[in-house]
């Protein structure tokens, strides 16, 4: 567990940027600015342009619709009646218009600074060690498959962009995210190797689950293994098996709904879900367009686990990298 002293010190550099981002009133290509210019109403679209990779959280338009309007109600609620924690009064909400100008009601779906600087640490907190894990089990068994690699390496291949001057290799963003190959083998390593065994939540209301028979009280901890769902026989033949063919065409349809969930599910599936996968995806294309992978001496398929923490991590993960030639 991270002590508070940890959160305490990311707060005290994370306000003074976003104070300075605000008043110089400079845009920056950056998720910071995505948060501060960040309304409800925004997001569905957002999630329309990124809807090749919506399975990862079992969303569908228009159960982001619903869900968008249910999540738009609750915040006004608490908002009307906490008030807004970083402006003079309820109405005024974080804003960058320091000129008097009179706001649109729209501005009220503007996320507050404490929303913000929340959410900046909450990113740097948990999406970084977690994608780097995916990236690590990825790439471990890329190694393992040197057919899968090979064909992968081929698919990155036809969407990469090289630029003669820099020797370097870019990637367009939506032919990135829609590479359907890609998003397969980083999809089959998510339920395969999940970096995040577990999630728990805490019941809301008094409910009764029919199908198993359990009646769960309000204030209950309930504890979610992700990867015992995503590696059970009953739903995932041959489960240990790596194997992206699973989310190609129509094999994806096949999927029983819920035995997928590597950021959980619906509106409350995990924050950095977007932000991971373009990372994962575009760190790995770079790489693979330059070296291939090989397992290391004394390693094997399937790893043996070492679970840290929530961390689906690997006794030793390692892997002999050559360069492409």
């Amino acid at each position: 567990v991270l002590p508070l002293s940890y959160f305490t010190d990311l707060d005290n550099r994370i306000r003074p940027i976003v104070h300075r981002r605000i008043k110089s009133g400079k845009k920056g290509d950056d998720y910071l600015q995505i948060l501060v210019d960040a309304r409800l109403d925004d997001e569905i679209e957002l999630n329309e342009l990124d809807e090749k990779e919506n399975h990862h959280a079992a969303l569908t338009k228009t159960s982001l619709k619903i869900d968008q309007d249910k999540m738009i109600k609750d915040i006004e609620s608490s908002r009307s009646t906490r008030g807004n924690l970083d402006s003079p009064s309820p109405s005024k909400p974080y804003d960058d218009d320091d000129h008097g100008a009179k706001s649109k009601q729209v501005s009220n779906f503007k996320l507050t600074e404490h929303e913000v600087i929340s959410s900046a640490i909450f990113l740097l907190s948990v999406g970084v060690e977690t994608t780097a894990t995916l990236l690590t089990n990825c790439t471990y068994a890329l190694a393992f498959h040197p057919d899968i690699q090979h064909r992968l390496y081929e698919v990155i291949k036809s969407i990469a962009e090289f630029n003669s001057e820099t020797g370097e290799y870019s990637f367009d963003y939506d032919k990135l995210t829609s590479c359907e190959y890609l998003d397969a083998v980083v999809s089959e390593t998510l339920r395969n190797l999940a970096p995040v065994i577990l999630a728990d939540r805490v019941v809301s209301r008094d409910c009764y689950l029919e199908a198993c028979n359990v009646q769960l009280r309000k204030g209950d901890e309930l504890h979610l293994s992700y990867y015992s769902i995503m590696n059970n026989p009953e739903y995932w033949p041959d489960p240990l098996k790596f194997d992206p063919e699973r989310f190609m065409g129509d094999n994806k349809k096949k999927i029983v709904p819920g035995t997928y969930c590597p950021f959980g599910l619906g509106p409350r599936h995990c924050l950095g879900m977007r932000f991971s996968l373009t990372e994962t995806k575009l760190a790995l294309a770079k790489v693979l367009m330059k070296f291939k992978f090989t397992h290391a001496p004394g390693t094997h398929f399937p790893p043996t686990q070492k679970r840290r923490l929530n961390l689906n991590t690997f006794q030793t993960p390692l892997v002999e990298m050559a360069a492409r030639t």
